[in-house]
């Protein structure tokens, strides 16, 4: 016969009601029993807690290509089949600083050069404008209007006060 269980998570005086409740959830998860106050709940789900409802917001565009730009990383050279270069470690940090920059809630489209620079896309409603990283601390902006692309300049990815280049925040505002 094995002895009993000791709790893992006993609650006390002065726990936080929030905390009580998380322990709560917690020892109903691992022991496999249902708690009162998760009768809605159907597994230990400790995110689906509606209590942290409240600290929830929605991801912006710029968070999502964040995701997508880290993991350019994995990407070794002849990623294509081919002879393309692996992505340039300064050009994924030029992109990674831009997107924490930027005030913009465009739809980034996350795209790798063969020649190991990174690419942001936003589509617009007349076409497309195309943020390039080369690694070398600025942004070469093109714009797609119709079938045609134009060089829209080369900017600084630092702007003022932290924010990304004033010029490409007031292209992509135009979206």
């Amino acid at each position: 016969m094995s002895p009993t269980a000791q709790p893992i998570l006993t609650p006390s005086a002065d726990m936080s009601e929030f905390v009580r409740d998380a322990a709560a959830y917690y020892r109903s998860a691992i022991s496999g029993l249902p708690h009162p106050a998760a009768a809605e709940q159907t597994s230990g789900d400790f995110f689906s807690y509606p209590k942290f409802d409240q600290y929830r917001r929605p991801t912006r565009p710029a968070e999502t290509a964040t995701a997508i730009v880290r993991g350019l990383r994995r990407y070794r050279a002849g990623w294509n089949g081919f002879s393309a270069e692996a992505p340039r470690e300064a050009a994924i940090r030029d992109s990674l600083e831009f997107l924490s920059r930027t005030i913009s809630d465009a739809d980034f489209r996350v795209d790798l050069d063969e020649d190991g620079a990174v690419s942001l896309a936003v589509d617009t409603a007349s076409g497309r404008i195309l943020l390039t990283f080369d690694g070398d601390g600025r942004i070469a902006v093109s714009e797609r209007v119709g079938t045609s692309w134009s060089d829209a300049g080369t900017y600084p990815i630092r702007g003022s006060v932290g924010r990304a280049s004033a010029d490409v925040e007031e292209m992509l505002a135009r979206i």
